[in-house]
């Protein structure tokens, strides 16, 4: 699953690339230190279940998880590209993102069903199976 939920800006992005600047201002930092963040535990980053950076921080440090489904609008899919005459449902089918239609006909997405990037802000190319402790990762 590449589609990610950014618990930061409650947004939808391809995690395949590199966060852009222009959706969000932390990409260049700086970033929130992970000695005091909620979601670290020991070694490991609970919301990536990947080892915490060597350096510095994370843009998701201490953010409040999302939980539970969220009513998808075309703002929160703009990190994906919208097209005019495009559907909330036609954009996730487009990047193939599970989503469902509620009682009240909204589209809404479980953001534990979506993708969840090896470090937040990196696309997937960027780090590289090599330079990625896979055996250690917690499953």
């Amino acid at each position: 699953m590449c589609v990610t939920y950014c618990h930061r800006w409650q947004v939808l992005y391809w995690n395949h690339e590199d966060c852009s600047s222009q959706i969000c201002p932390l990409v260049n930092g700086p970033h929130g230190r992970c000695n005091d963040c909620r979601h670290r535990q020991g070694e490991i980053c609970r919301l990536t279940n990947a080892p915490l950076p060597e350096s510095g921080g994370c843009c998701h440090g201490n953010v409040a998880l999302a939980q539970g489904l969220r009513v998808v609008t075309r703002m929160m899919l703009e990190p994906l590209g919208v097209g005019a005459g495009e559907t909330v449902a036609e954009v996730l089918e487009r990047w193939g993102a599970p989503y469902e239609v509620n009682g009240r006909g909204q589209v809404v997405v479980d953001p534990d069903e979506l993708g969840i990037p090896t470090v937040y802000g990196l696309g997937a190319e960027a780090v590289g199976e090599e330079a990625f402790p896979w055996p250690e990762m917690l499953w």
